[in-house]
């Protein structure tokens, strides 16, 4: 599923689309794939430091600068 995923944007005030757990996982998966291949670290490794700090502060753009 996460190959159909051609573009990522952010409904802020969620008028565009209904936020979803299964979005929100896709989103994450994509986004450290992403990071995975960037940074040429394995992708469980990522997606566990990921879960880490969203964990803590609860912020998926927060989480991923770390």
């Amino acid at each position: 599923m996460i190959s159909e995923i051609k573009a990522i944007g952010f409904d802020l005030d969620n008028t565009l689309y209904k936020i979803t757990d299964e979005i929100n996982e896709l989103i994450r998966e994509y986004a450290c794939i992403r990071a995975s291949e960037e940074l040429g670290l394995p992708y469980a490794v990522v997606r566990n430091q990921f879960n880490h700090f969203y964990s803590e502060n609860q912020s998926g753009s927060r989480s991923l600068m770390h």
